[in-house]
């Protein structure tokens, strides 16, 4: 390439030789190069904020289900327990029910029994001890009667006379002493 001719597009290091086509060329190759470095930067900064929200996604997944966890456990809590409020107003409740209860059975207390002195009681506790032994009395005898009523029929079918059939046609005469 000469001088003269203005030159034409080099790929060599020697600059352009001043022609507006071989500058055109030099600026050409140079945005090429330039907007590929910018596509490949791009894509790299692409790449790294894919991976990025990736590690992202996974740590809010796990802290998402951590809170899952976290909220059963809480509800699971709260069906086996109940609110200060509640609680109150329940006391309060059974507080009213035993006093009515508390009062319905001192009427029936009233009602129903009566006082009594030691000499009574002792008295009472003596009539039911004759009265359990007495009935003691009477199971005793009633065992004893029954094992006479035994014996009374054992011996009289062991000891009873054998009968012999006469025959219709023969008489028996029977001469007593």
């Amino acid at each position: 390439m000469s001088e003269e001719t203005g030159g034409g597009a080099s790929r060599t290091t020697d600059p352009a030789a001043g022609s507006s086509a071989a500058t055109d060329v030099s600026l050409r190759e140079y945005f090429n190069e330039k907007i590929g470095a910018d596509r490949k930067l791009n894509r790299d900064r692409f790449m790294f904020a894919a991976a990025l929200g990736g590690v992202v996604w996974f740590f809010v997944e796990r802290h998402l289900s951590d809170l899952n966890h976290e909220n059963a456990r809480v509800a699971r809590v709260s069906e086996a327990s109940v609110s200060s409020d509640t609680y109150d107003a329940n006391e309060k409740q059974r507080q009213s029910e035993a006093a009515k209860l508390d009062e319905r059975l001192k009427g029936y207390d009233e009602k129903f029994t009566q006082a009594i002195t030691r000499d009574d009681l002792t008295r009472e506790t003596k009539v039911e001890h004759r009265a359990v032994v007495g009935s003691g009395w009477q199971v005793v005898g009633g065992i004893v009667g029954l094992i006479f009523l035994v014996l009374a029929l054992y011996a009289a079918l062991h000891t009873a006379r054998p009968v012999t059939q006469v025959p219709p046609t023969q008489t028996v005469t029977v001469t007593t002493p």
